[in-house]
């Protein structure tokens, strides 16, 4: 049976699914490609438009080279700028390697310390953590009197009396007998 013109209800088309419509359109020969799904626009100024640049101050990274809005710039605190996701991998990189003493802006003139907010606003909580206790190891190392527990995964220190010291955290105890350290873990050996 051929449909003609006549037989089609213009709003029934238009109020059917798209595959609906498609098949009336290829059944009454009126329409010579498939409707336009919905949520495209017909508008062929929309088509393959450019998102829209950045407005505003820009800079460029001395890292990656790229141009970036100032306003997601850090610097050290002498006045060179990187955009945040470089300085994040150069500081997080000096932690992961254990180089937290002075860690120094990334221009290779320049002397001036990340300053310790920088980092912490930076890099991760857990790389931060890291970030602490490498200052803290870094800023007790010459102290002959601080102990640091041997036990693998405690990382505890504590000031050591004259003949001994305690690890706080699990317990072990070090005595110091002429120069001869002796371990003892609570419980064993008493």
């Amino acid at each position: 049976m051929a449909l003609s013109m006549a037989d089609i209800n213009e709003t029934e088309v238009i109020d059917r699914n798209d595959q609906d419509n498609f098949n009336v359109a290829q059944a009454t020969s009126i329409f010579d490609t498939p409707p336009a799904p919905k949520a495209r626009s017909v508008y062929p100024e929309n088509v393959n438009k450019p998102p829209p640049k950045a407005t505003g101050p820009q800079f460029d990274c001395a890292i990656c080279m790229d141009k970036q809005p100032l306003g997601e710039s850090v610097e050290c605190g002498c006045g060179h700028l990187f955009c945040a996701d470089c300085m994040s991998g150069y500081l997080s990189n000096a932690i992961r390697e254990g180089n937290v003493e002075g860690i120094k802006c990334p221009d290779k003139d320049c002397q001036t310390v990340a300053q310790q907010f920088l980092v912490s606003y930076i890099v991760s909580d857990e790389l931060y953590a890291r970030y602490e206790w490498l200052l803290l190891v870094a800023a007790v190392k010459d102290m002959p009197d601080v102990y640091y527990c041997p036990t693998p995964g405690c990382l505890s220190m504590t000031v050591a009396e004259i003949d001994s010291a305690t690890c706080p955290k699990c317990g072990l105890v070090a005595l110091s007998i002429s120069a001869t350290v002796i371990l003892k873990h609570p419980g064993v050996g008493q």
